[in-house]
């Protein structure tokens, strides 16, 4: 564990994060690095500092979306047969479940939820006072 690094927030390192992992780099690798805060000191901004916990938020969907495009370069690699399909599988597999998590809306499963009243039918609404 890192302990005594400054986790004074600047804008400039908290673009430098989001940048980061929009291009896949885990939090806790940007976090090794010497001028950067740790990890718990980061998650500390997500919440206490409005504009980067968006950025932030914004960063982990384009993460989504650049590890869903990692499918497709592994897919050509398989298919230029640079790699095995066994373990393209498992790298592919992987990527998916990761993108589908932090890009919900272009990655993840659709579901719906519908709701019925008694025996499927209509759902009644009463107000009660």
């Amino acid at each position: 564990m890192v302990t005594g690094r400054k986790t004074t927030y600047t804008d400039k390192i908290g673009e430098e994060i989001c940048e980061r992992i929009a291009q896949g780099e885990s939090l806790e690798n940007i976090c090794r690095d010497k001028h950067m805060p740790t990890s718990k000191g980061v998650r500390g901004w997500r919440r206490k500092i409005d504009l980067f916990g968006v950025n932030y938020t914004r960063a982990r969907e384009d993460q989504g979306e650049y590890f869903g495009q990692r499918v497709n370069d592994i897919a050509e690699l398989v298919l230029e047969g640079d790699i095995p399909p066994d373990q393209a599988r498992v790298a592919i597999d992987a990527y998916k479940w990761t993108a589908a998590r932090m890009n919900r809306g272009l990655y993840g499963d659709k579901q719906s939820h519908e709701h019925s009243g008694e025996g499927g039918g209509p759902l009644v609404i009463t107000w009660q006072k």
